[in-house]
């Protein structure tokens, strides 16, 4: 059980990570503006517009405190000193392992198969389980998203009468009363 002291922590340490944050969006918003006002600038001088009147448009928004560099630093020794006391973040990196040996192992074997294993890969048989509903479409059961009633042509491919069996008998078991059967589609 958290105690008061465990969630004055937690409140705590989240009100730091608002603070960080909000310091961050403020150094963007600034360089932001910044970088609006350039462009203004740049758009106004492509359209032939006197510069005088972007100066008067300007001068009506306050952007004293965009420039003031002190203000400025202020906000990044701010910002810092946050990260020093925030503790670290650990960030976990997916690491893709690539073996180029095995990678042209497996080309090299790809490109080496014969005909005739092939010929038996393609007579090999494959089976379906089909629920049958009378009046319209079948559906197939499919292993996928934990399993469920496919659209027929998407259901699971068995290339082995035993597994389909396995598969068959759990199903039957579930759903008892369905009109379910083993199909042989190739």
């Amino acid at each position: 059980m958290a105690t008061i002291h465990d969630e004055i922590r937690k409140l705590r340490k989240r009100l730091q990570t608002l603070e960080v944050e909000q310091k961050r969006q403020d150094l963007k918003l600034v360089e932001e503006i910044r970088d609006f006002k350039e462009t203004v600038r740049l758009e106004a001088e492509l359209l032939g517009i006197n510069d005088d009147e972007i100066q008067d448009a300007f001068d009506k928004i306050n952007f004293k405190i965009l420039y003031d560099s002190e203000e400025i630093k202020k906000l990044e020794e701010e910002l810092s000193n946050i990260d020093k006391t925030m503790p670290a973040v650990e960030q976990k990196k997916a690491v893709l392992i690539h073996d180029d040996n095995e990678t042209r192992r497996l080309e090299d074997e790809l490109l080496h198969i014969d005909d005739k294993k092939l010929e038996k890969v393609k007579k090999t048989e494959i089976y379906v389980i089909r629920l049958i509903i009378e009046g319209g479409k079948s559906s197939e059961w499919s292993e996928e998203s934990g399993g469920g009633w496919r659209d027929q042509g998407a259901g699971m491919h068995y290339t082995s009468v035993n597994q389909v069996k396995k598969r068959f008998k759990v199903l039957k078991t579930r759903w008892p009363d369905y009109p379910i059967k083993i199909v042989k589609i190739k």
